[in-house]
């Protein structure tokens, strides 16, 4: 069999179904796919169904069908509210935590987006959820690294990130002025808006989003009547904000955009602006997101990026200087580093945190005095930086002991430090 080599594969986990994107090479463009005999599906259903006195699984329209001809009480619905909720299924007498069966799921679209893409090889997975959480982050990146893919090439990103990245793809006159998307699904309808500012080190980017779900709501549009309406409130809604606020593009996805109800607020944006709907969005997004690196000018600050430079005081060569941990503009779920350092007379590490829009710097002391007392110079410890949400970060403290000379005590000490003690409102102003 020929080797065929793709760079990326975009999942996204949005409210009752899922979809899938891949970027063939760099540069390219990414592109949907189908797992079902419908190539035009791309909106993949959350279901699950586990076929009688077996161990197969179906998943999505297959699972579906195969409920509505087999036994219905062998499907899991909405897989993605029984891992969110912590709840489980009983399946032939068989207890299924929400977590086994998304990480079934995730497993089935995989196998199904490499029958039809005919990969050998993929060398980056990317899985792009609302608001992925650290329990989200663990299910994805355990699972494929059972698949046999290393831990730096599994990524976990928001919906908002995966947004971003889309539209920085794009020829950079999408993107001249602010960038719209419209998102509706059952539950909400939310406005995130890209708005960019100029810095002397290059351009920073910032999502501001709105909840417009007390204006229109997904049960409106279940009548003729109720769709009317929602394009009148709509439509205003853009003719108010267009008054301020100057728009290169707008985008709309979610299931609530399935159908063209909003025809009069399309054609105020079309207007001077471009306009385009999909459902795959953030697949796509979550596909082209790899990319992301090489825009070293931009500094992205979002949903699901660090807002803080975090680094650690050391001394080098008699000076004392900033050692680099963890950078703003990052994925959280990928803001992580370690250094290990020979401790000199001091029972403390002290963490300089900084925001990119702020020249001061704020120090913070995590004391070890709780390891044994050795010789200066005769103590290595490791330091180890990590977020565990958006809005956390941890401070871990290892005793490594000295080589062959001080065993190490097993000792650490662990501190979560909040975001929002230091966390500049500069970026609002």
């Amino acid at each position: 069999m020929e080797e065929k080599i793709i760079r990326s594969l975009g999942i996204d986990l949005s409210p009752g179904f899922a979809s899938i994107s891949y970027m063939e090479e760099k540069g390219s463009v990414p592109v949907s796919m189908s797992i079902c005999a419908d190539d035009e599906k791309y909106m993949i259903p959350m279901l699950l169904y586990k076929k009688e006195n077996t161990g197969e699984w179906l998943a999505g329209d297959e699972a579906g069908f195969a409920a509505e001809n087999g036994r219905p009480e062998n499907l899991a619905d909405r897989i993605d509210l029984l891992f969110q909720q912590q709840e489980v299924k009983y399946i032939e007498g068989k207890e299924y935590s929400g977590e086994t069966l998304l990480q079934e799921y995730i497993r089935i679209l995989f196998r199904k987006a490499r029958e039809r893409i005919g990969f050998t090889t993929v060398n980056h997975i990317i899985v792009t959820s609302d608001s992925p959480d650290i329990r989200l982050k663990h299910l994805v990146s355990g699972l494929f690294q059972t698949l046999g893919f290393a831990k730096e090439k599994i990524h976990v990103k928001t919906h908002t990130e995966t947004y971003v990245s889309y539209v920085l793809c794009n020829k950079r006159e999408i993107w001249a002025n602010d960038v719209t998307l419209f998102r509706m699904d059952e539950n909400e309808f939310i406005c995130q808006n890209i708005t960019k500012r100029r810095v002397k080190n290059g351009l920073v980017i910032f999502v501001e989003e709105e909840n417009l779900t007390g204006r229109i709501s997904y049960n409106m549009l279940k009548t003729k009547s109720g769709r009317e309406q929602a394009d009148d409130i709509l439509l205003s809604y853009l003719q108010e904000d267009y008054k301020t606020h100057i728009v290169s593009c707008v985008f709309f996805t979610g299931i609530g955009f399935y159908d063209n109800w909003y025809r009069k607020s399309a054609a105020e944006i079309c207007r001077r602006r471009k306009a385009f709907k999909g459902m795959n969005l953030f697949a796509d997004g979550a596909a082209v997101s790899i990319q992301d690196e090489e825009y070293k000018d931009i500094l992205i600050l979002c949903e699901g990026k660090t807002l803080l430079n975090i680094g650690i005081l050391i001394e080098k060569e008699g000076n004392e200087e900033e050692f680099s941990m963890l950078r703003a503009g990052q994925s959280w779920t990928e803001s992580h580093n370690s250094q290990e350092l020979i401790v000199d007379d001091i029972s403390h590490v002290s963490l300089v945190i900084s925001s990119p829009f702020q020249e001061e710097r704020q120090l913070i002391e995590v004391d070890f005095d709780e390891f044994p007392q050795r010789r200066d110079k005769t103590m290595c410890i490791e330091v180890g930086l990590g977020y565990v949400n958006e809005k956390s970060f941890e401070i871990t403290i290892s005793d490594k002991g000295f080589g062959p000379f001080f065993a190490s005590s097993g000792k650490k000490i662990r501190k979560r430090i909040s975001c929002l003690l230091y966390t500049s409102d500069a970026a609002d102003e």
